[in-house]
């Protein structure tokens, strides 16, 4: 079977690049660790920034974009509840399938947006945008209360998420909390909806 060698120069860098960091990684330290060479790495990519964000953009695309999609204006509060539960439990399996990615993400985020402005809106200003208007659409319809300011709620939800992946080694050692456990998953994801719903439905 013949190599992937694009495919196989993404996953060592992924790996590298999570374990080490970004800044720490060296493309020769790449080309060691997957037993190519460098002319490889820059036909295929051009620089180690743009082998970043192409880890990137193969998650984004695959997993978040994909997750989003669930994300249309809800008629009921039930509805609401089962498309952001639906959300959030193929945002945390398409996570938990590619940790070192998000792991990445959370580590180079704030470079990209400075040093890659479009790339950024690109990948994730469509994303951010479908679930504050998933709140404010909910909110305008009357599901959620008045009060209830979108770009919050959103940053409230994708906070905790992230923050989740961000310290899994954490969780795993000292709490026995699997991101790849489905069934704590789900008591996650449900504990965060009804939080939600318990705050942001109803009279103020």
């Amino acid at each position: 079977m013949a190599v992937d060698t694009p495919e196989l120069i993404r996953k060592t860098a992924k790996t590298l690049f999570a374990e080490k960091g970004f800044v720490a990684t060296s493309i020769r330290d790449i080309t060691d660790a997957g037993g190519f060479n460098v002319s490889a790495v820059n036909y295929h990519y051009g620089t180690k920034e743009g082998l970043l964000i192409a880890i990137v953009k193969e998650f984004v695309q695959n997993g978040l974009h994909t997750a989003v999609k669930i994300l249309d204006t809800p008629s009921s509060v039930e509805e609401f509840r089962v498309r952001l539960e639906i959300f959030l439990k193929e945002f945390y399996a398409a996570a938990g399938k590619d940790i070192e990615a998000v792991q990445i993400i959370h580590e180079r985020l704030n470079y990209i947006a400075k040093s890659q402005p479009e790339v950024f809106d690109e990948l994730f200003l469509h994303v951010h945008h479908r679930i504050i208007n998933f709140f404010a659409t909910a909110r305008d319809v009357g599901i959620l209360r008045q009060d209830v300011e979108p770009f919050f709620a959103t940053m409230m939800v994708m906070g905790s998420a992230t923050n989740l992946f961000r310290t899994c080694a954490i969780h795993e050692r000292h709490h026995n909390f699997n991101i790849n456990d489905k069934e704590k998953i789900q008591d996650f994801v449900h504990f965060q909806v009804r939080t939600i719903l318990n705050g942001m439905v109803g009279e103020k």
